[in-house]
């Protein structure tokens, strides 16, 4: 292992990060090497577009290229030779500007003549006459957010312009661990040379620590591969396309002189790994520079889209719909979900001056979109559609799942009243169109086969995500009343969007007279429990409690004497507390004064009769005898007892 601080020559080595590399030893690459036709939107939803690809045939891409031969010398000519470029220096990683003419002579020159190692990576040339000749694959085409949710060029020609770039290296550059900005995704493509890219999972622990190894001083001295628990790697030569997805930590490394066309592009199918490296940059204080053009008014714009593709896709089927609709996948709605907090969130700051200064409520403005109106309905009405979404594509799956599991049982032969399926007894499921309840808890039995025997195989089952279910019953998609001014009074703890306008409390009395007027056979079981509440809340003695009981029982109630025979219990059992006589004994005389109630500070205890009293000094042992103590002490201490 090659320390930089026992090498102090090889700190100073413009190679160095060759060498370290090549004593290094990395984890074996497990990612998939697919065609170009294998690529594509509906294959990218199964898979959630988690990790990094390679396409090794970019038949089937549907994308343009320039030429393998293509020169850095033509790349300076088409650009523009007086065009400003920052090349970073590979030793110190920081940048230096030159021109696309000094670049192209600096690149040209042999290897040996090389002082220092420059690597350009950050040539934007999407106006250029460059990008005339490229298209990019169809895949990122159909996934980037600027193309796909951002208003049309003339409408609005400021957009992001990170879709193009030009990547330029010599031989043994090396380009440090990094997040590209906003957590975009990059596709990637190597007309020639060759790449080495070292992966770090983007995982909370891996974020965490790479978030404070970018924040050390020790960070030019330390490998980052060291400090977490694996680290890929992966080799692409001339020809080949890489995806890397949202958040992947990654560094490279140029063993040959190497030209590469690729861009960056936000997406929907990790919207929460986006803002899990948007935080990282908050919190490091990475400058604007160096971040995501736009970030935070793309957000607008794609909440307002995927409304609107939500929407379209609940229209009934005779309805024309009036936009692009598809079905989701479950990582875009767990994604939805989470820039619906997000923009909940933000308009929550902007209306409520004490939760932030006034520097930040501008920020918050001036980041919406003039183009959007009523956002606080908007993105209130896009979180309640997702949690539908949620549930329904939570029901799809485990109905899919029992499905499955009975048709490999449907031929057991001891079906019983099961229809043999005994090991689905505790399967979680509900419907994905309507949910009939047998009681409060959710449970439902559903008809989900036929055994061999001919009879239908029932399962009791139960009503997964009732918080989701809680949510979308709280969430009201027809408020027209919802704008900027209300939204200061929705609480997004917990990830919640709800108006608390109406929000009354209710208070124990009221649920228990709600009780027993829905059921009051069931709520008459209760009346002690509710008498000892009443009794300890308001301060009330046994006798006026008792009272008040008996009083303010509805006229609907059952004799009490009736309600306990019917329940198999005795009137006495059945009787509240208060209303009950105390029994009477030998120890207990009915002549017993009665006792008071919890909030007496004095109680008074009931007075044994003389023969208890007899009994209890009978039964009480003798107190042990004293030792007598000897000796001249002794003496002395019982003259003076006597005296």
């Amino acid at each position: 292992m090659i320390d930089y601080n026992e090498a102090t020559s090889l700190a100073q080595d413009e190679h160095k990060y060759a060498k370290l590399l090549r004593a290094k030893r990395f984890a074996p690459n497990r990612f998939p090497y697919v065609n170009g036709g294998t690529v594509s939107l509906d294959w990218l939803r199964c898979t959630g577009m988690r990790d990094p690809f390679v396409i090794e045939d970019p038949e089937g891409l549907d994308m343009r290229m320039p030429p393998a031969s293509l020169t850095v010398d033509q790349v300076a000519d088409a650009c523009g030779r007086d065009m400003i470029v920052e090349a970073m220096e590979v030793l110190s990683q920081q940048d230096k500007q030159m021109t696309l003419d000094e670049w192209a002579k600096y690149f040209t020159q042999p290897p040996e003549k090389r002082k220092r190692l420059l690597n350009v990576i950050s040539l934007e040339i999407g106006s250029t006459k460059l990008a005339q000749m490229i298209e990019r694959p169809r895949i990122v085409r159909q996934l980037d957010w600027t193309e796909t949710v951002w208003p049309p060029r003339n409408l609005k020609p400021d957009f992001p312009r990170v879709q193009l770039y030009c990547l330029m290296s010599v031989k043994d550059c090396y380009t440090d661990f990094h997040i590209d900005f906003g957590g975009s995704s990059v596709f990637y493509h190597l007309l020639s040379g060759e790449k080495h890219f070292y992966f770090v999972r983007p995982t909370p622990i891996n974020l965490k620590k790479y978030e404070k190894w970018s924040s050390s001083p020790d960070q030019s001295t330390t490998f980052f591969g060291d400090e977490v628990k694996e680290c890929v790697e992966v080799r692409i030569t001339a020809g080949n396309t890489m995806i890397i997805p949202t958040g992947w930590i990654h560094a490279v490394y140029t063993p040959k002189d190497s030209i590469v066309i690729g861009g960056n592009f936000l997406q929907g199918m990790n919207i929460g790994g986006q803002f899990d490296c948007y935080e990282v940059e908050n919190r490091t204080n990475v400058p604007l520079k160096f971040r995501y053009p736009y970030f935070v008014q793309m957000q607008w714009f794609a909440a307002k889209h995927y409304l609107t593709d939500l929407k379209s896709s609940l229209q009934p089927q005779n309805e024309p719909c009036t936009h692009s609709a598809h079905p989701f996948s479950k990582w875009e709605i767990e994604g939805l979900r989470r820039l619906a907090d997000f923009l909940i969130n933000e308009v929550k700051l902007l209306n409520d001056t004490r939760l932030c200064d006034a520097k930040t409520r501008r920020r918050i403005r001036e980041n919406i979109p003039s183009e959007l109106k009523n956002v606080a309905k908007m993105v209130q009405n896009l979180r309640s559609l997702v949690v539908k979404e949620q549930m329904r594509i939570t029901a799809s799956e485990r109905n899919a799942s029992l499905a499955g599991m009975a048709a490999e049982h449907a031929n057991d032969e001891n079906d019983g009243d099961e229809g043999g399926l005994g090991a689905l007894k505790d399967e979680i499921l509900f419907k994905e169109d309507e949910v009939e309840s047998e009681n409060d808890s959710g449970d439902q039995v559903v008809i989900v086969g036929e055994s061999k025997f001919g009879r239908p195989i029932k399962l009791k089952l139960k009503s997964p995500n009732a918080q989701l279910q809680r949510e979308a019953s709280h969430l009201d998609l027809e408020d027209d009343d919802a704008d900027l001014e209300h939204i200061s009074e929705w609480n997004s703890d917990d990830s919640e969007a709800e108006v608390y306008d109406e929000y009354q409390d209710v208070d124990d009395d009221e649920e228990d007279d709600a009780a027993a007027i829905d059921d009051p056979v069931e709520s008459a079981s209760d009346n002690e429990q509710a008498a000892r509440r009443k009794r300890k809340r308001d301060g009330r003695n046994g006798a006026e409690a008792s009272k008040k009981v008996s009083s303010g029982a509805p006229m609907s109630f059952k004799p009490l004497a009736a309600t306990a025979s019917g329940s198999g219990m005795t009137p006495q059992m059945e009787v509240p507390l208060a209303q009950r006589s105390l029994p009477t004994s030998n120890v207990y005389p009915s002549n017993t004064v009665k006792l008071e109630t919890a909030h007496i500070k004095k109680k008074l205890a009931p007075q044994p009769s003389e023969a208890t009293k007899q009994a209890l000094a009978a039964a009480k042992p003798a107190p042990p005898k004293k030792k007598k103590i000897g000796g001249f002490l002794g003496q002395l201490l019982a003259k003076s007892k006597k005296k």
